[in-house]
């Protein structure tokens, strides 16, 4: 169900990057609103393009490809290897904490681990 979209507190300033809710609010009363892209420009002080561009763009936000955030302390692969690791054997499961982080040479606290297992 859709939201309802924001007051009209739009101040865009040309150059800068149009907020997200005033975005998703362009497309909501377009799409579900049935308002003419003439309406749209009229209501934002937008240009014809700009209008276009927000409404063409298939993802709500840009994806940045070259912002990753911060690397994980343990992938997926490595909780694998870790399962994989403790289930060879039955000494392997016994291993307190301090063991099993020297053996798999792991960066992560225990917490981290537990919860990365379940």
């Amino acid at each position: 169900m859709p939201t309802t979209p924001p007051p009209l507190d739009f101040d865009h300033k040309p150059g800068f990057e149009i907020a997200t809710k005033h975005k998703n609010a362009i497309r909501e009363l377009h799409g579900f609103g049935g308002k003419t892209t003439e309406e749209l420009m009229a209501r934002y002080k937008l240009t014809k393009s700009t209008i276009h561009h927000v409404l063409d763009y298939e993802h709500p936000e840009r994806a940045r490809l070259t912002r990753t955030g911060r690397p994980k302390l343990l992938t997926d692969t490595r909780v694998d290897e870790v399962i994989e690791y403790l289930l060879e054997t039955w000494d392997n499961r016994c291993l307190d904490w301090t063991h099993l982080r020297d053996e798999l040479k792991l960066l992560c606290s225990p917490d981290h681990l537990i919860t990365r297992l379940k």
